[in-house]
């Protein structure tokens, strides 16, 4: 049974080498919740003076959420899975700041690590979508706390829950710090490797060049080389021709002379 919840949490090889970092990353950043989710979400909502079921429902909702996506990675839909995580994320930090007193919540700045997740997972334009949909939110929530309506929040913390809290959130942040700086490294070595391998085979194109060039030199015979068109004019003349007819090979490729 172990072996076969193993083989679940198993992220397959994928061909594009994007999307296979996107998986990885994706798989991480899952692990990483379902562990938050036991080793800190439920003691939190143990520890909380108010409040505490709404935080365990939705460490549960977490843990449904992470099982879905990693069955959308074994079946290679990295996007998608990127775009739901993202999405439901968001959607339960918006719970947590609506439950958790509106814009003076400590879960109101896990936006910023929404964002930082598109970013990284989908591209920039992502970050700007949940950036923009996180600033009109936070304007909807100041809205609602000047007509009184979030005046009562349901989650009651202490200064010790808090800081039990954000500890969730640096562990996100150096995981995401981490795989974007491996993220870096990576298309840098693979910009390396690029110019690496064009050099070589452009050193290989021209000693092959000077080979043939070599080779034609020495038979005793005209060997030329002109442009492909109904018309195109010479762009190679072995120096034989000097030989042979008597002509500059120089001034045979300039056009200066016609045959």
């Amino acid at each position: 049974m172990l072996r076969n919840l193993r083989k679940f949490f198993v992220v397959p090889e994928i061909q594009d080498a994007d999307q296979n970092l996107a998986a990885r990353l994706l798989s991480a950043i899952l692990a990483t919740i379902v562990g938050l989710t036991f080793f800190l979400t439920y003691p939190l909502a143990l520890m909380l003076p108010s409040g505490g079921f709404a935080i365990a429902m939705q460490g549960t909702a977490a843990l449904l959420i992470a099982a879905v996506l990693y069955f959308l990675l074994r079946q290679r839909k990295v996007e998608l899975a990127s775009w739901s995580l993202i999405s439901l994320f968001w959607i339960l930090n918006l719970t947590s700041v609506w439950t958790g007193g509106g814009i003076a919540s400590s879960s109101y700045s896990n936006f910023m690590l929404v964002i930082l997740t598109a970013g990284l997972l989908i591209g920039a334009r992502a970050g700007v979508i949940f950036t923009v949909l996180s600033v009109l939110f936070g304007l909807g929530v100041v809205v609602a706390q000047n007509n009184g309506y979030l005046n009562n929040p349901i989650v009651q913390q202490t200064p010790f829950t808090r800081w039990f809290g954000s500890a969730a959130i640096f562990i996100m942040v150096a995981l995401l710090q981490g795989f974007a700086s491996r993220m870096t490294r990576q298309a840098l070595q693979r910009a390396r490797q690029s110019e690496a391998l064009a050099k070589q085979e452009l050193a290989e194109r021209k000693q092959a060049e000077l080979r043939y060039q070599a080779l034609v030199e020495q038979i005793p015979a005209i060997t030329y080389l002109d442009e492909a068109a109904r018309e195109g004019h010479t762009v190679y003349i072995s120096p034989q021709v000097k030989e042979i007819l008597g002509v500059d090979p120089k001034e045979w490729v300039d056009g200066k002379i016609e045959f």
